[in-house]
């Protein structure tokens, strides 16, 4: 089971294994970028060059070609 929380929260966890899905890097715990939007996506968004709604259809449409390309 998958429990998500932030990372202000991270030392208050007591599960062991803590992962971060993002490209920076935080002390104590392993990247898992695969889940992570891209790094130009999330600018977009930060920025509020786009809105929500786009920021989820482009970041559905990311994973999915990210999954598409394991299975060739």
């Amino acid at each position: 089971m998958l429990y998500l929380n932030s990372v202000e929260n991270a030392a208050a966890s007591k599960t062991d294994k803590k992962y971060a899905i993002c490209y920076e890097k935080i002390p104590g715990m392993e990247n898992i970028t695969e889940l992570a939007p891209s790094k130009e996506l999330l600018t977009q968004w930060k920025s509020k060059k786009i809105g929500w709604e786009e920021f989820r259809e482009i970041f559905i449409a990311e994973m999915r070609a990210q999954y598409r390309k394991r299975e060739n």
